[in-house]
């Protein structure tokens, strides 16, 4: 189906980009410890030695439910409890309420270095065409 093909090609153009950035990212991380360790393991100060030299993203979009950030609450907890060190940053579409990110801000687990950035997403073209269009992948489930 055309709407399939333009959907798989749009998200095989973003894990392509996303790819990319990442290989920058540990080419980065590779030129920075090899410095470091001619360094002597001197950090080149650009943090502590000990400190996380990356970040836990989430995507947050939610459904009709209105229960997504609850899953992420959980989720962060996990986080908070094996990997806490990490900053996190979590980026959400203008349907959260200010009252479901006051929440995750609350009650994120003490000491996480939370950050809520506001995003907008869009679905491909073609998408538009589908029954429903848009609204449909964003609508409570029914049988």
């Amino acid at each position: 189906e055309p709407l399939v093909q333009e959907c798989m090609e749009y998200y095989i153009d973003k894990s392509a980009e996303e790819e990319k950035l990442r290989q920058r990212i540990f080419r980065r991380e590779r030129l920075a410890m090899k410095a470091s360790h001619a360094n002597g393991g001197v950090s080149s100060g650009d943090g502590a030695m000990g400190e996380p030299r990356g970040v836990v993203t989430y995507l947050l979009m939610e459904n009709a439910g209105r229960t997504i950030y609850r899953d992420l609450l959980l989720s962060l907890h996990c986080l908070g409890k094996f990997f806490g060190s990490y900053p996190v940053v979590v980026f959400h579409t203008n349907s959260s309420t200010r009252e479901e990110l006051a929440s995750l801000r609350r009650e994120a687990p003490r000491g996480l270095r939370l950050e809520l950035e506001e995003v907008a997403l869009e679905f491909p073209p073609g998408v538009a065409g589908f029954p429903g269009g848009p609204d449909a992948f964003l609508a409570p489930p029914h049988c």
